[in-house]
């Protein structure tokens, strides 16, 4: 009797991780390519000829845009950039980070404990500002 019921155990745990995992590690890609993507149409309106930095509203949209489309809080979603205006020639950087989601369906049985806990991500682009 016991054999039966560790072999069910056994089973239904194993029919979990192969149904669910394969979720987890899709999540978790998609969430890295949104912060990319994002960070990559914020700092193209940073660096345009009218700001030449990260302005609040292009780091709230940046925000919204996480989410509106992919549901991320805002809470979780810290940046950290040039919020100065920076002249033709220098550079403008910004660093996008959000708290990561789970990889494994079982984290603590299987004892993945390096798992990241952010999803960062860093761009550098040149200014393209000019005072007037």
């Amino acid at each position: 009797m016991f054999n039966k019921a560790m072999g069910e155990i056994l089973t239904v745990y194993f029919l979990i991780l192969y149904l669910f995992q394969p979720v987890l590690g899709e999540v978790f890609n998609v969430r890295s390519n949104a912060v990319e993507i994002v960070l990559n149409q914020g700092i193209a309106k940073a660096s345009s000829l009218d700001n030449g930095y990260f302005t609040p509203e292009i780091v709230q949209e940046m925000k919204d845009q996480l989410r509106d489309k992919f549901f991320i809080p805002n809470s979780a979603v810290t940046f950290v950039g040039t919020t100065v205006p920076m002249p033709r020639g220098e550079y403008i950087e910004g660093t996008l980070t959000i708290k990561a989601s789970p990889l494994w369906l079982f984290q603590n049985l299987l004892g993945s404990s390096n798992a990241p806990k952010f999803i960062s991500r860093h761009q550098t682009m040149m200014s393209e500002y000019s005072e007037r």
